[in-house]
């Protein structure tokens, strides 16, 4: 079966750039999320100007903000000093190990190969 490459993808379309694996990471930027209560969620759309928006919660009174990650701690000092704030935490999501293995499927694994499976 023959793999076909699109033609931006392809490495001859950027002679002097090579794809590799390592450039994929550096090539989007580290974002992370701080959630911000406030007093009043009318005050919630001020908060554009510290990073992009993704959800507010009527109901909780809060407000989801992503920031790039080098920022995070800028971002969050600045947000405590306004008036309309009531606390504003970083999402720990970028720190969180994603990836699971499951435990049992494993020891099912290792029990089966003992007995030649």
């Amino acid at each position: 079966m023959e793999v076909v490459v699109p033609a931006a993808a392809h490495p001859d379309f950027y002679p002097d750039k090579t794809l590799k694996n390592d450039e994929d990471d550096d090539m989007f930027t580290k974002r992370q999320g701080i959630f911000v209560w406030v007093k009043n969620i009318k005050n919630g759309r001020k908060l554009r100007r510290f990073g992009h928006i993704i959800t507010m919660s009527k109901k909780q009174r809060y407000v989801l903000l992503y920031v790039n990650q080098e920022d995070t701690e800028d971002k969050l000092q600045q947000l405590q000093k306004l008036p309309f704030v009531i606390k504003a935490e970083p999402s720990y999501k970028p720190f969180i190990r994603t990836e699971f293995e499951n435990e049992k499927a494993k020891e099912i694994k290792e029990e089966e190969s003992k007995y030649g499976f």
